[in-house]
């Protein structure tokens, strides 16, 4: 279940993908190593994060079902999420009850962990 582990270091892959656009050579090297071990750890590698990320674009575009007209687009997949509450761990159910309450557009990290909870989730239910 590749979405599940990458989530697990997720917002240590976001910072450290930061660091690969430094221009001191050095930088860039050590972030590309902490990446790798990152990923060893969770058992995947440079492969699997890069189709998970071309997965997860794909689905943040969606099919035009699940987003409307005037951006505001995550609320089909919050409900969705929201069915699957009992399958999250507590911080995602925690998460998923912030946005019941949520107005408006989602910041972009709000954004992206709705986007990685509904990808795994439905990637677990085979959709």
């Amino acid at each position: 279940m590749m979405g599940s582990r990458i989530s697990e270091i997720a917002p240590k892959l976001q910072k450290l993908m930061l660091l690969l656009s430094s221009n001191q050579p050095g930088e860039v090297a050590a972030a590309a190593a902490a990446i790798e071990r990152a990923l060893r750890a969770v058992d995947m590698d440079w492969h699997d994060l890069a189709n998970t990320l071309a997965k997860s674009a794909v689905l943040s575009r969606g099919s035009g079902k699940d987003r409307d007209s005037n951006g505001s687009d995550w609320q089909p997949l919050h409900e969705y999420c929201r069915r699957h509450l009992d399958t999250l761990s507590s911080r995602e159910q925690d998460f998923m009850t912030t946005l019941d309450h949520w107005h408006g557009d989602l910041t972009e990290k709000q954004r992206a962990w709705l986007d990685a909870i509904h990808y795994r989730l439905r990637r677990r239910e085979g959709t």
